[in-house]
């Protein structure tokens, strides 16, 4: 293909074929075609060539001999010409395409790539670059990115692992390890630094980290461990994390480490699951053997993650992103400038050590979060929730602080601070008390323990754990308590607002109280069983009618006589043999 007054060049391409650099190379060079275009420009990564006109090596030379100036510029001429071809007709890319298929061969080998360059003015534009105050730092880039064809025997082969060893009322502890070879004396072996989450997906991304940086950049590397999502993540989301400048993404400190080491390496760098019953296989096996034994060690490392400005791509993407990710990262960046809440630290360990005693689980703030975020809360429930964790409702002390309104800290009722507490657990007005005993004997009839209620039993209900005999997990159980706890707490909750606010302290009917409870069960079991019957758009329930089954077995009213197919039927309710002979016997509702 000529490489001169291409018909489909445009305005701008045409300039540069009547130049200095392209009339040199048409006539002293004798370059007219691409093929004379890529040789003249292989002088640029030949190790012989310098970067100046005085440039000694052999293309020089001979291209000094025919009556050239500057070979060096001729060449850098040579290949600004390349680079304006398209994709499909530029032979290097071609090229690098079917050394990419050589160097991954048949072993389903995912070849790590590095991210596209900007194209255009829009995909270079960027927000939330850097923050206020702090220096600005531009980016460089990478520079000698080259990628020659890989040298047999220059390929350094690691096998990674990692595990987390749990124990009963003791944090979670992971580790990661190298293993080059059996009894090689380069293997690794670490503990996951304890500020970083302690787990098995961590410690294998730490041992990756460590694999690149304990190998020559200069030198070909294969990455083989149990998993197929390291790889295949790296190939896949690599280029939408950066555009959307690692918003959300879990464990991006670490990312972004690892994908730092893997531009500034000079070789070619690849990720390999390893196959059953394979060398490889019981290598990575002796790797998470490893790190099994060293998570019980008391060294912890201090790995440094910091990113060199030249690897770094700063800020979001203007063009292309969804304002939820502008949105998400406007939060994340004013979330650094935040304290925490002491009151929310407070309930969070409080949480945390409620549990850790009462089940034997050491849980962190990560996992009390997502509790309450839990499917199984309805959204004004998770709402609440996750208010009473902050603290944030205003009760107690909150009026101690505003003039006039000290009043409104103290209970009518008790005399005693009224605080979230005392509102779910220890007031003596009959909301609380009937509450609880009504859900205490409905739980006894589908399981035999019952939890002592607290303020932090209650914030933790997402996190509850129940299993049989043999171990496994009692799903329906589990359910029903995060419904039964969560609804519970919210039922007394809007009572206690009633009573104060809408009855101006007006004591509530005890039947009144005993309905709205069931009445609010009773919804939760009418929208589990619309779900059940409502098929999605492949015909399939939005939630298992053996959830809903196994959740509400043992609950319902006169559910012997029930028929086996009872989701079909609406007019199923709670039954009322939770509360005692001695507390009203009222109208339930649904009842004719």
């Amino acid at each position: 293909m000529p490489l001169w007054h291409h018909p489909e060049e445009g305005e701008v391409r045409l300039q540069g074929n009547n130049g200095p650099k392209a009339k040199c190379l048409r006539q002293i060079h004798s370059v007219l075609t691409v093929g004379e275009g890529v040789e003249t420009a292989g002088r640029l990564q030949d190790n012989t060539h310098e970067s100046s006109a005085t440039c000694l090596c052999d293309a020089c030379e001979e291209d000094k001999a025919k009556g050239c100036k500057n070979p060096h510029a001729c060449a850098e001429g040579a290949k600004t010409k390349l680079d304006l071809l398209h994709p499909e007709w530029d032979p290097r890319r071609t090229n690098e395409r079917q050394i990419r298929e050589l160097f991954e061969g048949d072993d389903g080998a995912i070849l790590f790539q590095l991210p596209q360059e900007i194209e255009s003015l829009g995909q270079g534009l960027r927000t939330l670059t850097t923050r206020i105050g702090e220096p600005r730092e531009r980016p460089r880039p990478v520079v000698n990115r080259r990628r020659t064809r890989p040298i047999p025997g220059d390929t350094v082969i690691v096998h990674i692992g990692g595990a987390t060893l749990t124990r009963p009322r003791r944090p979670p502890q992971a580790a990661a390890s190298v293993v080059f070879g059996r009894d090689n004396p380069r293997n690794i072996s670490l503990r996951v630094p304890k500020a970083w989450t302690q787990s098995t997906q961590v410690a294998e991304l730490t041992a990756i980290l460590e694999a690149i940086r304990s190998t020559d950049s200069r030198a070909d590397l294969t990455i083989i461990s149990m998993q197929d999502s390291i790889g295949k993540t790296m190939s896949t989301k690599l280029t939408t994390w950066e555009n959307e400048g690692w918003v959300g993404v879990r464990h991006r400190e670490l990312l972004r480490a690892i994908v730092a080491e893997l531009k500034a390496r000079k070789a070619r760098t690849k990720f390999v699951v390893a196959g059953p019953g394979t060398e490889a296989r019981t290598l990575c096996q002796l790797a998470n053997k490893t790190a099994k034994t060293v998570a019980a060690c008391s060294i912890v490392p201090d790995i440094q993650l910091d990113v060199p400005a030249a690897m770094a791509l700063p800020g979001v993407q203007l063009q292309g992103n969804k304002q939820k990710i502008f949105y998400r990262g406007i939060r994340e960046v004013k979330a650094q400038d935040l304290e925490p809440r002491p009151s929310t630290e407070h309930m969070l360990e409080n949480v945390k050590r409620h549990i850790k005693q009462t089940r034997g689980r050491v849980v962190t703030d990560e996992d009390i979060w997502k509790s309450l975020q839990h499917k199984d809360f309805l959204p004004r429930t998770a709402q609440f929730l996750w208010r009473s964790m902050h603290n944030a409702h205003r009760v107690g002390h909150y009026w101690t602080h505003i003039p006039e309104c000290q009043e409104r800290a103290i209970c009518q009722e008790c005399g005693e601070t009224e605080d979230l507490k005392h509102i779910l657990t220890t007031c003596s007005s009959p909301g609380a008390e009937l509450i609880w005993s009504a859900a205490e004997k409905l739980w006894r009839e589908k399981e035999p323990e019952w939890p002592e209620i607290s303020i932090e039993s209650i914030l933790g209900c997402g996190l509850v754990d129940l299993r049989d005999e043999s171990g496994k997990k009692k799903r329906g159980s589990e359910r029903m308590y995060r419904i039964l706890i969560s609804e519970s707490a919210y039922t007394i909750w809007m009572l206690r607002n009633d009573r104060v606010i809408s009855r101006a302290g007006s004591p509530i009917d005890e039947a009144e109280i005993t309905n709205k409870w069931l009445y609010n069960l009773n919804q939760r079991l009418q929208q589990d069983i619309l779900l059940a019957n409502r098929p999605t758009r492949r015909n399939r329930p939005r939630l298992p009618p053996n959830l809903v089954r196994e959740t509400w077995s043992g609950t319902l009213d006169n559910e012997s006589n029930l028929p086996e197919d009872w989701l079909k039927d609406s007019r199923v309710l709670v039954g009322r043999r939770a509360l005692t002979q001695d507390q009203p016997r009222s109208r339930r509702i649904g009842d004719g």
